[in-house]
């Protein structure tokens, strides 16, 4: 019915009596085209009212933060809807498999860094999440540095691995509790498995799943630029991301200067990595696929974890390892640069006259205090500790020239600043709740990540 066609007939609304009421016109007009709203899609709308004010005041520091939703199981099939797409469009994914160590060039989104993915990186690690008592970690060698001198040629010498670069483990007597892994002894079950708020089960299974599912989907295209948009994805997906790292660290940015929770640097872990992958659910959860502003809340989307490895004190125990992981929501602001580390033969004249030998954490511009590192891996971690400490100052370009030797690090900070969601975390043979200070800082709204790179 047209609520505003005139020639419509109102006479049977006419009042029986003089003392009836009159009727309800513009109810009547559109009594027949406005459809009955139904009581379930009333308690739906509630519902949605309600989820929304928990979670703004959970982000304005009104109610106590809760653990971010754990990402969801892989669905069943998904590889398989994969490959049929590929057919689909006439790619033959047996032809074109990129396995046995090739490696493709992942972007990530909002910084802008690469990566490299190996297909067979990560499956060793499921194993070992599932059965770790049966299988260990993939294995790194880790050798002393080059006794080579430093090239007499003025081009930049190649970069080396963090292998050659830093060396084996340093045995040091540390003065603070905040560096380093926090290794427990196997007896100690119950201090790794505790109950507390972020300490999920089987978190590192299901993340290691998926960044290798999503890896090795990955590799099978010729053309990176067709992945996100494969059929078999609910929405376009973005490549997954592994990235070796240096050094890490957590801060809490509550107090000025910033807290430091725990750092860890060469020599305190046999691998360190930041990754980054999607998650979702089945396509025929309707309603998942339809709120995609609300993963965060049913643990889809995508999410970055920090994966640490220990120390293999014998050559059939199981490493102690541990797994952070947060929604990528969290971030709230993202930062890359990078900084030079100059060799230990070259003092320029304004460092020597600014600061004396005998402060080592001082800071400078570019890094400057990191001279020695490549033949002192102590002072390399003290050196990027001191400069994860806090911002630092710019630097004065002009001053530096290209010099023997030199090496190059890329620093990337992610700050997390809103707060609400608490991270993840899930542990073996590590004290988690050394790192739980960190965990309460990100559900506060304070947290702070910084991570230590070669230069791609």
């Amino acid at each position: 019915m047209d609520p505003f066609d005139e020639t419509v007939n109102y006479a049977h609304l006419a009042p029986s009596s003089p003392e009836s009421p009159l009727p309800d016109l513009h109810r009547a007009k559109l009594q027949g085209g406005t459809p009955r709203y139904s009581r379930t899609d009333t308690l739906k709308s509630f519902s949605r009212a309600f989820s929304a004010s928990k979670r703004l005041q959970q982000m304005m520091g009104l109610q106590d933060p809760v653990p971010f939703v754990t990402p969801p199981l892989m669905p069943k099939g998904l590889e398989q809807a994969f490959l049929d797409n590929l057919q689909e469009f006439g790619l033959d994914y047996e032809g074109i498999w990129m396995g046995n160590g090739v490696t493709h060039e992942l972007m990530t989104g909002a910084g802008g860094m690469h990566s490299k993915l190996e297909k067979s990186k990560l499956p060793d690690i499921i194993e070992e999440a599932e059965s770790p008592t049966k299988t260990t970690f993939s294995t790194i060698r880790i050798q002393s540095p080059s006794p080579k001198k430093i090239p007499t040629s003025r081009k930049r010498a190649s970069s080396l691995s963090s292998q050659e670069l830093f060396g084996p483990p340093v045995t040091r007597a540390r003065s603070e509790d905040s560096i380093g892994l926090p290794i427990l002894p196997a007896e100690s079950e119950m201090l790794w498995k505790f109950k507390f708020p972020g300490n999920t089960h089987a978190l590192l299974t299901i993340l290691i799943n998926w960044s290798c599912t999503m890896g090795s989907m990955y590799n099978r295209y010729p053309d990176p630029k067709g992945f996100p948009h494969n059929a078999a994805f609910p929405w376009p997906i973005r490549p997954p991301v592994y990235q070796q790292l240096i050094s890490v660290g957590f801060y809490d940015t509550s107090v000025t200067p910033h807290k430091e929770i725990r750092f860890l640097g060469p020599g305190d872990a046999t691998e360190i990595a930041y990754a980054e992958v999607d998650t979702f659910r089945s396509q025929e959860d309707i309603e998942a696929f339809q709120e995609q502003q609300n993963q965060d809340l049913t643990g889809e989307g995508r999410w970055a974890y920090i994966l640490i490895k220990g120390n293999q004190t014998a050559k059939d125990e199981t490493p102690p390892h541990l797994i952070i992981a947060f929604h990528h929501s969290a971030v709230t602001d993202e930062s890359t640069c990078l900084h030079t580390i100059l060799p230990d033969d070259h003092v320029t004249h304004s460092t020597s006259s600014q600061t004396p030998p005998s402060l080592p954490l001082k800071r400078f511009n570019s890094l400057q205090n990191l001279i020695n590192a490549s033949r002192n891996p102590l002072r390399l971690h003290q050196a990027l500790r001191s400069a994860s400490s806090s911002e630092l100052p710019r630097a004065d370009v002009a001053s530096i020239d290209l010099q023997d030797g030199a090496q190059t690090l890329q620093r990337t900070v992610l700050k997390m600043e809103k707060a609400g969601g608490i991270p993840l975390i899930e542990g073996y043979r590590v004290d988690i709740g050394a790192f739980r200070s960190w965990l309460d800082a990100v559900g506060r709204g304070s947290g702070k990540l910084m991570m230590w790179k070669e230069k791609e």
